[in-house]
């Protein structure tokens, strides 16, 4: 586990571009997984900076969508993803939003996972105690979540099993960012702590390829 300490949340910019522009320059193809919420503007910025030839290699997948409100993918589409598509940077089939009824493909396999984590632990729309059910492989890749803790209560969200299976390889960044994140980060390093309750300690419990980035430069309480 690897963590990287940035003065101010627009430096997620640049993190962004330049290793997404790294993956460009290397292969044809690059899959990328997204969260809603406030962190994914500073995703989508950084995407945006790079070439026309770089963003139609790539592939994004929305990591969970509201049912009801504001959805996770009308935040996208504000940061910038809109306008890249009405301008013909990008086509809207670049956009995977998840739907239990309409899947994966085989081939959808992440290479990078931005995951904006919560105040709670929570990653996605995987919110604590949700671990056991939604890491059952019957419970599929993609779930409908009809409780959320959080509202909208009705969310589309893939499951720790689809993390599993689709980003098992792929590098997964973390994002606290914010003061009100400092007490999900104390516990990074808890080994008394597990996905059950902070959500987000699955990719860190399971070994994966997993950078940290924060704001919180101050010792964590």
């Amino acid at each position: 586990m690897r963590e990287i300490v940035i003065s101010h949340a627009d430096e997620l910019q640049s993190l962004v571009r330049d290793t997404i522009g790294l993956l460009c320059s290397k292969q044809q193809a690059v899959r990328i997984a997204v969260p809603g919420g406030r962190s994914v503007a500073f995703v989508i910025k950084g995407l945006l900076e790079l070439s026309d030839d770089d963003l139609k290699k790539v592939q994004l997948y929305l990591v969970d969508e509201r049912l009801s409100g504001q959805r996770n993918v009308d935040t996208l589409l504000d940061a910038g993803l809109g306008e890249a598509f009405q301008n013909d940077r990008m086509a809207r089939t670049q956009l995977f939003v998840p739907d239990p009824t309409n899947g994966f493909d085989e081939g959808d396999l992440f290479d990078l996972v931005y995951l904006g984590v919560g105040e709670d632990g929570h990653v996605a729309s995987l919110f604590p105690d949700s671990y056991s059910e939604l890491s059952q492989p019957v419970t599929g890749e993609i779930a409908l979540i009809s409780n959320s803790v959080k509202p909208p209560p009705e969310r589309h969200t893939v499951t720790f099993c689809g993390f599993e299976k689709r980003a098992r390889n792929a590098t997964i960044y973390l994002l606290f960012l914010g003061e009100s994140k400092r007490y999900a980060l104390s516990k990074l390093t808890d080994q008394n702590e597990s996905a059950m309750t902070f959500p987000y300690r699955f990719f860190i419990d399971n070994q994966y390829d997993v950078c940290v980035v924060t704001d919180l430069k101050e010792q964590r309480r």
